[in-house]
């Protein structure tokens, strides 16, 4: 009898070790493998601004097709979170309680995406100014591949999950994009980004704007609606969609005040203005300030 409970022991043991060790992997050494990976990307970037031939060694390394691969799959890895959750949460719904889906993005993957983010960013400006012959896979290249398009949209449409600061990143590569070639604007509004980018700002049923509070993400819109018009076509486009009220609303919506401003004067959220800015011809109003 002893022998047996030592053997059931030993195999419940054994069934327990494997799956301690998957969860130990996808948790905590993930996170320390992402971090580490992160940091790597950062030391990458530095040694591209700093050497120019680090960037011709870069580019013939096809380190472009190397961070996007891997940032596509980590934004990949958040939906998959999120089918992860739906599956679980099926097979324990009960009754009519409705289950709560929502992707899950950990610290230790935010850190990654910003870190690669940023460095294609930094890589396209720098492919920009470079006269080497070995730049052949350039912003707009990468952003016609479906896989790009479809985590650039994924961003974009869950700017709450991701967060601003990672938002105005994704915004920053798309406008310097396509700034440096127009002829990507096209594909910008045809594929689903523009139109993605302008449900972002649009105005919800509250009466209240999607965007995040994130003064970084606020200061990459408008650079963002500018490159979408710098066609013919993209401008009708862009005026068609009008941006505009939901970006003036900003200026009197209370979400969107800094902390500690004392520019709100009562609760309904009205905007004092601290400079009048009367016609110049008209010699009867006064400039000087309305309010101190």
């Amino acid at each position: 009898m002893n022998t047996g409970g030592h053997g059931d022991t030993k195999a419940s043991s054994s069934n327990l070790a494997p799956e301690n060790n998957r969860r130990d992997t996808d948790g905590y050494v993930g996170s320390l493998l992402r971090f580490v990976s992160g940091q790597a990307v950062q030391i990458l970037e530095a040694a591209i601004v700093t050497h120019s031939s680090a960037l011709i060694a870069f580019q013939e390394l096809k380190g472009v097709d190397l961070l996007v691969k891997r940032l596509c799959l980590e934004i990949n890895e958040v939906k998959r979170s999120e089918a992860d959750q739906s599956d679980n949460d099926n097979k324990i719904m009960h009754g009519s309680k409705e289950a709560v889906v929502a992707r899950e993005l950990t610290g230790s993957r935010r850190v990654l995406l910003f870190s690669l983010t940023n460095c294609l960013t930094v890589v396209f400006h720098q492919q920009e100014n470079s006269t080497s012959a070995s730049v052949t896979s350039t912003g707009a290249t990468q952003l016609r591949k479906p896989e790009v398009t479809e985590s650039i949209i994924e961003v974009i449409r869950h700017i709450n999950i991701y967060g601003g600061t990672l938002g105005s990143l994704f915004c920053t590569l798309i406008s310097d994009v396509m700034n440096s070639d127009p002829q990507i604007v096209h594909y910008i509004h045809s594929s689903g980004i523009a139109t993605a980018f302008f449900d972002m700002i649009k105005i919800n049923k509250d009466g209240e704007l999607n965007i995040p509070a994130s003064p970084e993400l606020v200061m990459t819109l408008a650079n963002v609606i500018s490159a979408l018009s710098l066609t013919e076509q993209g401008a009708k486009d862009t005026e068609k969609a009008n941006p505009f009220p939901a970006l003036l609303r900003m200026f009197y919506s209370s979400k969107y005040v800094m902390p500690m401003s004392r520019c709100l004067l009562n609760e309904m959220g009205a905007i004092c203005l601290l400079y009048t800015s009367p016609s110049p011809r008209d010699k009867r109003q006064s400039r000087m300030p309305s309010s101190a």
